[in-house]
């Protein structure tokens, strides 16, 4: 099979490919051309691995064939391998701290210590992924409990931000999901959710970020006996459209609880997916919940608040990542208790 170098490095290992039939991304021109391979081109030889298109302009943009090869002394362009990410999934927490560990033959590896080669594996050492698009969001936070007389409200949504990182060798990469907000009980407010976080370090001891972005959680919902308010929002600090190795595609707040006798907001997303091929990234979900007497939970992109007590009930629970937890009912001669907000959630594709 004829072999095609560049400093004596061969193009499959300096070009992304595609690895099966299924693979949406464009294709490079390069693989219809007449660089053959035992009579005919890569587009006919090889048609579940052609080669991946370059485009400028994204913040992943790498060409690897640099002006060797030329069509009618056009030079022609593909990927650079590991950097044109896409929208397969391939890893996910919701209430934890992983790192992302990046080696120089090429493995990516996401696991509970930083320079280790141990837990998931997301990248072999002929994939060599670089960037990766990153999807975070903060955890929703408990409804507010009832006492015999008053009602709770609802608790907030976290916040939520969609980017493409860039690994750097001897980076350490740490990823954190948020914990859920408790369900407060008798006069009690329910807890915050926790803060979701992406944080660089320039190398693996240090403890000082270089890079950071926070989505934080959604606060607690207000019980009876403190007004019956609904939790707010959580918030996004540090996003921004280019904030170093973190490139933000979108980014927008959680939605906030509803008051006692109130739904909660509701926090749906429909935003470019910063692909050439084009096409949006929308999530249905993100409802708040309805109020039946106690306040509906805000919902998150990921997520939908629980629903307000009702019946002499507790509070919903959320459901999906982020959404706040439903306020309980007030109950003659007794009380009940907060839904439970959401767990944060971060998650990595490819």
């Amino acid at each position: 099979m004829a072999s095609y170098r560049i400093n004596n490095i061969e193009l499959n290992n300096l070009v992304e490919r595609a690895y099966s039939s299924s693979d949406n991304r464009n294709k490079a021109p390069f693989n219809t051309k007449d660089f053959w391979f035992n009579g005919s081109n890569r587009a006919t030889k090889f048609p579940n691995e052609q080669y991946i298109g370059y485009y400028s302009g994204y913040s992943y943009s790498e060409d690897a064939l640099g002006g060797n090869f030329k069509d009618n002394n056009t030079s022609l362009t593909a990927s650079a391998i590991g950097c044109r990410p896409g929208k397969t999934y391939r890893y996910s927490v919701a209430n934890g701290t992983v790192y992302i560990n990046r080696f120089s033959d090429g493995e990516v590896w996401v696991s509970t210590t930083t320079n280790s080669r141990t837990g998931t594996k997301i990248s072999t050492t002929s994939q060599k992924r670089k960037y990766f698009f990153l999807c975070v969001c903060g955890g929703g936070g408990g409804g507010g409990g009832s006492n015999s007389a008053q009602s709770g409200g609802g608790g907030g949504g976290g916040a939520y931000a969609y980017s493409v990182i860039e690994l750097t060798l001897n980076y350490k990469h740490k990823l954190i999901a948020g914990a859920r907000g408790s369900g407060g009980s008798k006069d009690n407010n329910g807890t915050s959710g926790g803060t979701s976080s992406i944080a660089f370090y320039t190398s693996h001891s240090s403890n000082t970020p270089a890079h950071t972005l926070l989505l934080r959680g959604g606060s607690g919902g207000k019980s009876g006996y403190n007004g019956g308010g609904g939790g707010t929002y959580g918030s996004t600090s540090g996003a921004s459209t280019a904030y170093g190795k973190i490139h933000m595609i979108y980014y927008r707040n959680g939605a906030s609880g509803g008051s006692r006798n109130n739904s909660g907001n509701s926090a749906a997303a429909n935003f470019n997916c910063y692909m050439p091929e084009g096409g949006n990234i929308t999530y249905l979900t993100g409802l708040g919940g309805s109020e039946n007497n106690g306040g509906g939970g805000g919902g998150s992109p990921l997520g939908n608040g629980g629903n307000g007590g009702s019946n002499n009930s507790n509070g919903g629970d959320a459901s999906g990542y982020g959404a706040g937890g439903g306020g309980a009912k007030y109950v003659v001669f007794s009380s009940r208790s907060g839904g439970t907000g959401a767990y944060g959630y971060v998650a990595l594709y490819y």
